[in-house]
């Protein structure tokens, strides 16, 4: 069976209509062997006080078969048991048939007959084995004596409870069994079928929902209800639904500002090799002007092509660090150094406030100089030109602090918890406007390497302060 619908309400349906025909054949015999026979013998032993009250109140029926019959047909109505009058003698007298009868008192009755010789008038109930598959024979017969007020025997009455009482009295009740189990199953198959068609439109709706995602159409949350099992299915694709999304709009971003960034220098750097070519190569000025503009887009390059590289895989090798002892102080001078010429095309004043006693750390040079880097390109690109940009350092009794401050437009209370979320450019169009939105949040990863933290101070038309936390001593 390859249906799981079909499986599923096989599996929940069969054990019903196993165990409910057996349970109803059990039940069945119960009823005819216990539950109807009492109740058989409740209503025979409460007949059998009727008929000997009527008994005991005509005492001339024992001599008289007229008054016999007529005692018959006068209760007859009110009893459903057959009646056989015998007296003393064990002489027939009257029945409802009418039809004579020999007792054998040595099988039937002797039990009664032992009684009665010993003076002992109690009625005598017998119960023949039920078979239910031999449809001859009575049932229950009960033997009543009857006495009179010196407790004298007078009679004797027979009373037996025909077959087709008792037959009718089970068909009635296996009837209501039959119908009792029927109902049984089919509630079980509407069940299995409702839980089957369920499931089975759950399952379906998931297994659209995939081949939509894997096909490109449209993404749409799956509702967590139903079974643990079902929701548990539901929340997973719909986690793996929303990750998808998010890589999605993370590639396109990327490839958007990609063209974005790359275009501009490699615009830059065409125009200027065709001024070259065109002659500006004679022009010694034009030419030094030309070939340093080239040098900071080809400087530009390099820093995206860094900032791409950290978002590779931390288990590519390509990407790891690699520490080793450095001098603090030499490293900033350095550091400055290098910056100073990109700050002086921007028109903007770098200055250091860097000691000459700074520890040693450990670091990987390439990486945190990206990391610096990236503060301090943010700083000088929004910053107004003739304006200044410091680089300070210090150290505490706890850290190293490297901080690099401008006075540019600063940061809105609204962006500033935000600045670290890769490709976040920002609500306002004076800062974030430019670059991929990696700079600040690639910078914060290299921190992190270095097992320390960035903190911002920003007062909006103030500047603002990027401040860095490393670990002191961190030094080897």
């Amino acid at each position: 069976m390859k249906n799981l619908k079909l499986q599923f309400i096989l599996s929940h349906i069969l054990p019903v209509i196993i165990t409910i025909p057996l349970i109803g054949v059990a039940l069945s015999y119960a009823m005819e062997t216990n539950y109807i026979l009492k109740d058989m013998k409740k209503t025979i032993e409460y007949q059998a006080e009727l008929i000997k009250g009527y008994a005991e109140g005509n005492p001339e029926i024992w001599k008289d078969r007229e008054s016999a019959n007529n005692l018959i047909q006068e209760i007859r109505p009110q009893l459903i048991s057959g009646i056989v009058l015998f007296d003393q003698a064990w002489q027939w007298i009257a029945s409802t048939d009418n039809q004579p009868i020999l007792p054998d008192l040595n099988s039937d009755f002797s039990q009664l007959v032992s009684q009665l010789q010993q003076k002992s008038f109690e009625p005598f109930l017998k119960i023949n084995p039920y078979q239910p598959f031999q449809k001859t024979g009575d049932i229950i017969e009960m033997m009543v004596p009857v006495t009179n007020n010196e407790d004298e025997l007078l009679g004797i009455i027979r009373l037996n409870l025909p077959v087709n009482y008792f037959e009718n009295q089970l068909k009635q009740t296996s009837t209501r069994i039959i119908v009792i189990l029927i109902c049984g199953i089919l509630l079980g198959i509407i069940i299995g079928l409702f839980n089957a068609i369920r499931l089975e439109e759950q399952l379906n709706r998931t297994t659209n929902a995939i081949y939509d995602l894997s096909s490109g159409g449209k993404n749409e949350p799956l509702p967590e209800t139903g079974p643990a099992e079902i929701r548990k299915l539901s929340a997973a694709f719909n986690n793996l639904s929303q990750k998808l999304d998010t890589s999605e709009q993370t590639r396109t971003k990327l490839i958007s500002y990609l063209t974005h960034e790359l275009g501009r220098p490699l615009g830059a750097l065409a125009s200027a090799v065709d001024s070259l070519n065109l002659g500006a190569v004679q022009d010694e000025n034009l030419t030094r002007d030309l070939t340093s503009g080239m040098k900071m887009e080809i400087r530009r390059l390099e820093l995206l092509v860094g900032d791409l590289s950290i978002l590779r895989s931390e288990s590519d090798p390509l990407n790891q660090y690699f520490m080793k002892p450095v001098p603090l102080s030499e490293w900033l001078m350095n550091f400055f150094t290098y910056w100073t010429k990109y700050a002086q095309n921007n028109q903007v004043h770098l200055i250091h406030e860097i000691p000459d006693d700074l520890p040693i750390v450990m670091m990987d040079e390439n990486r945190f100089h990206q990391a610096v880097g990236n503060i301090l390109s943010n700083a000088i690109k929004y910053s107004s030109k003739g304006g200044d940009v410091i680089i300070h350092a210090s150290v505490n009794a706890e850290e190293i602090l490297i901080s690099v401050k401008d006075f540019g437009p600063g940061i809105s209370e609204g962006d500033l918890p935000h600045i670290f979320e890769p490709f976040y450019r920002g609500s306002e169009k004076k800062r974030f406007i430019q670059g991929m939105g990696l700079g600040l949040n690639i910078a914060l990863e290299i921190v992190k390497a270095h097992h320390g933290t960035i903190s911002v101070e920003s007062i909006k038309g103030a500047g603002s302060t990027f401040t860095i936390h490393l670990q002191f001593p961190s030094a080897s």
